[in-house]
């Protein structure tokens, strides 16, 4: 690079045109590079290679809601949604934000009966067409933030695992702003957790008491159904050592390749997808999660392009002759001494 920032300098390149292909070696072994850091980023997070920043348990980042970018759902699909939750909503007017968000909790468990198929979508009305398949927590997790919106209560997802890097033990739950503080509202266990003093409580606060020993109940609202969380093959302690907060979501429906697009710069602009809170020592730098390495590598990308595009000027003839005169002065004078 300094190279290149020299020529740009003077004009005048100090190399031949066979460095060009120096430049272009750089600039193929820098995509390769990025080609690399995306495929391996997208074994830490569950949607693939999108930028994570880290936070600690008493990051602004995590208690704002204005640091959540909302799902922009069609209007026709949020109409659908009031009009599918109409008659578990009488009352609404008397229940406050968390009331709310626990019936519709208990209504979108009971729209979803059986466990079944991860299905490939996000879209909250495919996911209740194939109602009678079941569904895992993913989906469960899509629907319930979908219904959320469109009774107008501000919702994000929460991905739980034991591990990172370990998708085979993970968890999809739903946390909802209360008008003061998050907390965790789970749809597939139709529960909420609550400290022993009955507080319901947010995915940080759950992973703080299990850090320091404490305990947490799993409540159960309106409908009792089984599983629950406290009899879920993973524990719940395990699952809170590693919480991925999303903060924005991509519009419904977006073909595979433009949603590759749309990660790809955010990555690249530093628009932080989720937050990454652990009890454990990540196993990747936050520099590789959140974009930095890329910035870098394609800036070494685009400079590497310019030092291989740029105008190469060949020795003019002036300075040619001017180099043969040199040439046989000096052999002139080499023979006078002889």
């Amino acid at each position: 690079m300094v190279v290149l920032l020299n020529v740009m300098k003077s004009g005048k390149p100090p190399y031949t045109p066979w460095c060009r292909s120096i430049w272009f070696i750089v600039a193929l072994f820098l995509l390769l590079a990025e080609f690399s850091v995306l495929f391996f980023v997208k074994n830490y997070h569950p949607y693939g290679f999108v930028p994570v920043t880290f936070a600690t348990s008493d990051s602004p980042l995590l208690a704002d809601p204005e640091t959540t970018t909302w799902v922009d759902y069609p209007e026709p699909v949020l109409e659908k949604l009031l009009e599918a939750t109409e008659p578990v909503a009488s009352g609404f007017d008397r229940l406050d934000q968390a009331e709310k968000a626990s019936v519709l909790r208990d209504w979108a468990r009971l729209a979803l009966p059986e466990f079944g198929p991860d299905l490939d979508t996000e879209d909250p009305l495919k996911i209740l067409e194939h109602s009678d398949l079941g569904a895992n927590c993913k989906p469960r997790a899509a629907l319930y933030c979908a219904v959320l919106s469109s009774w107008g209560i501000p919702a994000r997802r929460v991905a739980m695992f034991v591990e990172a890097g370990k998708f085979d033990r993970v968890h999809s739950s739903v946390e909802i702003w209360t008008g003061e503080k998050w907390i965790i509202e789970d749809p597939t266990f139709n529960s909420a957790p609550a400290d022993s003093s009955g507080r319901h409580l947010g995915a940080v606060e759950i992973q703080e008491i299990y850090a320091n020993g404490g305990e947490i109940t799993w409540v159960q609202d309106k409908t009792h159904t089984e599983p629950n969380f406290e009899s879920y093959a993973v524990s719940p302690n395990d699952l809170s050592r590693v919480l991925i907060i999303h903060r924005k979501s991509y519009p419904l429906n977006t073909p595979k390749l433009m949603l590759w697009g749309m990660k790809f710069i955010d990555r690249i602009t530093g628009d932080y997808y989720s937050i990454l809170i652990t009890r454990d020592k990540f196993p990747v730098p936050v520099f590789i999660m959140n974009g930095t390495v890329d910035r870098i590598i394609l800036t070494g990308f685009i400079l590497s392009l310019l030092a291989a595009f740029y105008p190469y000027r060949p020795r003019s003839d002036n300075a040619s002759s001017t180099a043969t005169d040199s040439s046989t002065t000096l052999s002139h004078k080499l023979s006078g001494t002889r």
